[in-house]
């Protein structure tokens, strides 16, 4: 899996972020964080109504970060399916399983950036940060 934790910025830059967890208690809190740090952040609490939020809002949306295990549709399916819509967000991929959860779904370790949960708030705000700087943002 990729490093994330190389930098050491943590401050947002109003990037949009959408958030996609199941897990309420969760995805709350990554709300929170994101906000009081600065990022404009979106949210849905699954892959079909991250889909609406894709489709509502493609030309805001920078970063994705969601959940590897949802039910419905999983965090990979959804990425396939929201890059048809926002062809150039980055991914971020989160799991509170086993790492075993990223090959599961069919996810590169060595090519995607992921999160193993619990995990902590700076060095997500870090990954972030990162993945925008790359973009040039």
């Amino acid at each position: 899996m990729t490093d994330l934790g190389a930098q050491d910025s943590a401050t947002g830059d109003g990037g949009a972020v959408l958030v996609v967890d199941d897990e309420d208690m969760v995805r709350s809190a990554l709300v929170d964080l994101l906000a009081a740090s600065g990022y404009t952040v979106l949210e849905a609490d699954g892959g079909e109504s991250g889909l609406r939020v894709c489709h509502e809002h493609s030309e805001e949306i920078g970063i994705i970060i969601t959940d590897v295990s949802m039910p419905e549709i999983s965090g990979p399916e959804f990425v396939s399916r929201a890059r048809q819509v926002c062809p150039d967000a980055e991914v971020l991929y989160m799991s509170g399983h086993a790492d075993e959860t990223a090959r599961k779904y069919g996810l590169d370790e060595d090519d995607v950036r992921y999160l193993k949960k619990p995990f902590d708030p700076k060095r997500l705000l870090t990954t972030i940060r990162a993945m925008l700087q790359a973009r040039g943002k």
